[in-house]
């Protein structure tokens, strides 16, 4: 019994080694077939790519389709021709067993390489992206607008000081003349460089008109030194919108007409100092062609008159207005020349009475003015850009869309059904 298994297992090792060497042969091994094994062929595990597959099954269908147009039977052949792409083995597989074996053993898919089978994520868009918006800052800034405008210039103006219904013959009033002085106006919006929001449009106002050397003269040819001058100052606030910006000014001043001289206390006519308190409107609108306008009004409550109150007419009530006008024309963006048109007009009310040294119904001082000036401004035009409203619009991103898709064409089988479906 055990020489019997020696002998069977010595010719099980020798039939192993044998489909070793030449594992392409279809024989069973004695051993095999005393134990009526079935033989295992490798071939069977090999099967067919599935290229090989399809030119198979198209070429049996092919191979059919002649066969039947020329009545021959099936089982013949064409000399030279072989059926068998697997080295011989089940030559005469049918066309369900040729699919059959592709479902079992399908082909590997290769990896698709991208922009195949798969979308191919644009390398463009992330960098249009990044371009085409817009560079953010560390907040919103406020509307653009000058934070800083100063004008120099000249005025030649002319002062009158007349009474109606006067009663006491000796007053004297003081007739037009033209004179001339100095004017300064400044504006600065420190806001607007320093910070962000409505704070940007409230500044600083400064105005100054300074006479130099002006003497007053009587019709005998004596002459007065005189002393003119109007100072104000306060705060503005303007609202720029898209064609103007309209401003509120106010503030404080003091507008004086005072003569002196060795024979000053001989002469008939009061001086007026004004100390009053003022509140303006006003509006600046930017036309073509580097030409602005700008024009205000206001009033002026008037806190103290000076000496003609105090020496004169001590029941008097008496308030201001004011009128302003200008036309500028850019010569670049940091220079500006203007011409302009100012008015003030103080207008009283006596209130006489029968013991008063003089008698007078009402009086009008009032002073007209033209000028000329350079204006230096920074910061950008007095009112917002239209521009700047619609860059934000254009400030989105786009994203550019990817490539379109590239479908491989499927190998399909003769019944129109995709291979390894």
């Amino acid at each position: 019994m055990r020489k019997r298994l020696i002998s069977n297992l010595t010719v099980l090792l020798a039939g192993a080694s044998l489909s070793a060497t030449l594992p392409g042969v279809g024989l069973a091994s004695p051993l095999e077939e005393r134990l009526g094994v079935e033989r295992f062929e490798p071939s069977r595990l090999r099967r067919p790519a599935r290229k090989g597959i399809l030119e198979l099954a198209a070429k049996k269908k092919k191979k059919k389709k002649k066969k039947a147009a020329s009545g021959q039977d099936d089982s013949s052949t064409t000399p030279g021709e072989t059926d068998d792409t697997s080295g011989g083995a089940d030559s005469s597989a049918s066309d369900a067993d040729v699919q059959k074996a592709a479902r079992v053993n399908p082909t590997p898919r290769t990896e698709s390489a991208p922009g195949d089978d798969q979308a191919k994520p644009a390398k463009g868009s992330v960098k249009i992206e990044a371009e085409g918006r817009a560079p953010t800052e560390g907040g919103p800034r406020a509307p653009v607008g000058r934070y800083l405008d100063v004008s120099i210039g000249g005025h030649a103006f002319s002062r009158s000081l007349t009474y109606h219904q006067q009663v006491t013959p000796a007053l004297r009033e003081y007739q037009p003349r033209v004179l001339g002085d100095a004017v300064l106006a400044l504006q600065y919006y420190p806001g607007a460089q320093f910070s962000d929001g409505f704070v940007t449009n409230i500044g600083l106002e400064v105005n100054v008109e300074q006479a130099f050397g002006i003497q007053s003269r009587t019709p005998d040819g004596t002459n007065f030194p005189t002393t003119i001058h109007d100072f104000n100052g306060g705060v503005r606030v303007r609202v720029p919108l898209e064609s103007l910006t309209p401003y509120l000014s106010v503030g404080y001043g003091d507008q004086a007409y005072k003569l002196s001289g060795a024979t000053r206390a001989t002469l008939i006519l009061p001086d007026t100092d004004y100390k009053y308190v003022r509140a303006v409107v006003g509006a600046v609108v930017p036309l073509s062609s580097g030409v602005s306008v700008a024009a205000s009004a206001g009033y002026r409550y008037v806190l103290s008159p000076g000496d003609i109150k105090t020496t004169y007419f001590p029941n008097l009530n008496v308030a201001g207005i004011e009128g302003n006008l200008y036309v500028g024309y850019a010569l670049d963006p940091s220079f500006e020349v203007r011409i302009g048109f100012d008015y003030r007009r103080y207008f009283y009310t006596m209130h006489s009475k029968i013991n008063d040294p003089f008698i007078v119904g009402g009086a009008i001082d009032q002073t007209y003015a033209g000028s000329l000036s350079l204006a230096i401004t920074l910061g950008g035009a007095d009112h917002p850009s239209s521009s700047s409203s619609s860059s934000s619009s254009s400030s989105s991103s786009e994203e550019v869309p990817p490539p379109p898709k590239k479908k491989t064409k499927r190998p399909k089988m003769e019944d129109g059904s995709a291979a390894g479906e």
